[in-house]
């Protein structure tokens, strides 16, 4: 009994090791779809931004008669088109300033056009950097500047905070020179991740014009680092997620980078990309569609999905607005469904370590109490066998 009691205690006040993989499907909310809209392309689409009420597509590498399709969101249920910009991109990004920019693909020449899109319906080109970037991140930092990171085979920084002005801040390489070819900036632009060859490097960017190297993560093993990276800043730690071919890699990057676990979709397809907002991981998992990961949770499990209705779902990249998501499919266009509320949450899991933990209680206070009273009762018995009887008259 005592040796149950003792392991009792051990599982309540255990704690579980993070996943290795593959992510625990659990009770997974499906979300409500609300609209969709059909681009009219059917060359396929390459990449989504948005600035929460507004999103630029660009539809795909060299599609014949491509463009970069302006979309209004202001009303999510009702998403229209209301511009199209000349210029056929890889990547595109925007900043809630009413900035875009377009990188372009090698078919239109290299470079990024940057566009004023402070009226959605009437894009106004701005200004053209003449920089190859496979990837583009805008963002605005605290102090109001907007800043451009480009990854290509160095990573640029440029101030585009007057958007016809732009202005060379900084060029990083790795210290082994290695070529790069993308990069991501998150915790509001203090902070980047750089993919060059077969690492990920962590970059502070408190001084934008002079980078700082964090720190460097190993290469997986036998797997191919991507062209798209997201971050997430929690609580107690900040997580790098890479979209490798066997999976979302997540890794810890606080101090000496390390890997935490490789989540993987009910079909084991390979994440096309994700986003993050607050402790919760939006993944474009192409035929599985877009899985959300709580990443504050032990063994991140996913918690809610979204799959496009028809018979070939290929969900290449999703983005999200304040109450909803949407998700670009490269065959059906434009889907919008409803976002799931941040915060605390619970699940299967944390009922589980509750329960375990009061069992684990249960039996300490067992182990403690029961022994005790046991000692009383025996010298409460032992005083009343001692003591003299009388006889009553």
């Amino acid at each position: 009994m005592r040796r149950l009691l003792a392991s009792m205690v051990v599982m309540g006040l255990a704690s579980p090791a993070a996943a290795a993989a593959p992510a625990p499907s659990g009770d997974v909310k499906v979300l409500r779809v609300i609209a969709r809209l059909d681009l009219g392309v059917t060359a396929g689409y390459g990449a989504i931004a948005t600035d929460g009420s507004t999103a630029i597509i660009s539809t795909g590498p060299c599609a014949d008669g491509g463009s970069v399709k302006v979309v209004s969101l202001a009303d999510p249920r009702r998403p229209q088109v209301v511009a199209d910009i000349a210029e056929r991109g890889r990547a595109v990004a925007m900043t809630g300033g009413g900035v875009a920019a377009v990188a372009r693909d090698a078919c239109e020449g290299t470079g990024v056009a940057v566009y004023d899109l402070a009226d959605p319906a009437q894009p106004a080109a701005a200004a053209q950097l003449a920089a190859a970037a496979g990837t583009i991140d805008l963002v605005t930092r605290s102090e109001g500047r907007t800043i451009a990171v480009l990854g290509g085979a160095t990573v640029r920084f440029v101030d585009l905070s007057d958007p016809a002005a732009p202005s060379d801040l900084a060029t990083w390489a790795p210290p082994d020179r290695a070529r790069c070819r993308a990069a991501h900036a998150f915790d509001q632009g203090r902070r980047a991740l750089a993919l060059c060859a077969d690492r990920m490097h962590h970059l502070d960017l408190e001084d934008p014009s002079a980078p700082v190297l964090i720190g460097t993560a190993p290469p997986a093993d036998g797997a191919v680092l991507p062209d798209r990276a997201a971050a997430a800043v929690l609580a107690d730690r900040t997580l790098a997620l890479l979209s490798q071919e066997n999976g979302l890699r997540v890794l810890d990057i606080d101090r000496v980078p390390r890997q935490l676990a490789v989540l993987r979709s009910p079909g084991s397809q390979a994440p096309a990309g994700a986003v993050t907002s607050g402790d919760l991981a939006f993944v474009a998992w192409r035929a599985d569609g877009v899985q959300v990961v709580d990443l504050a949770a032990d063994l991140m499990p996913a918690v809610a999905r979204f799959v496009p209705f028809g018979p070939e779902p290929d969900v290449i990249a999703v983005a999200l607005l304040p109450n909803h998501l949407v998700a670009l499919d490269a065959t059906s266009g434009l889907w919008v469904a409803e976002r799931p509320p941040e915060g605390p949450r619970t699940s299967n899991e944390d009922d589980l370590k509750l329960f375990l933990a009061l069992l684990g209680i249960a039996g300490l206070v067992g182990l403690l109490v029961v022994p005790a009273v046991v000692r009383a009762l025996s010298a409460a018995g032992r005083a009343v066998s001692a003591a003299p009887s009388r006889r009553v008259a």
